[in-house]
């Protein structure tokens, strides 16, 4: 039986900017973003019609909920965008790596995501 990847801890600062120079071409593509924080959990929210792209940085943990037109919400690593591959490389990348991944992830599904 195949043992369930874990996610690794990285424990490297992110800082907001970072977030927002990443997803940048989201708010480009029409997108509205909001920013939000309460004690350690800085949340960055992306919407644009029925999609919405939920990013959040929570202590040193990242992580992303997305909703599409043919997607219901759903944790990214859980939705049909997210190979067994990307699972797994994300789970042990540092959270500037998942950072970059997600927003690959998004560019290369453009028909769903990009409004423009």
């Amino acid at each position: 039986k195949s043992k369930k990847e874990k996610y690794v801890v990285d424990k490297t600062p992110v800082d907001s900017e970072y977030i927002e120079s990443k997803f940048r071409f989201l708010v480009d593509c029409g997108y509205k973003y909001v920013f939000y924080q309460k004690n350690w959990e800085r949340e960055f929210v992306y919407t644009a019609d029925e999609c919405r792209v939920e990013i959040y940085l929570d202590g040193y943990v990242f992580d992303c909920v997305i909703r599409a037109k043919e997607i219901e919400r759903v944790n990214l690593l859980e939705s049909p965008l997210a190979s067994e591959g990307f699972v797994s490389r994300y789970l042990k990348a540092s959270n500037h790596e998942r950072a970059d991944m997600t927003a690959e992830l998004l560019k290369e599904n453009a028909e769903i995501f990009l409004q423009k």
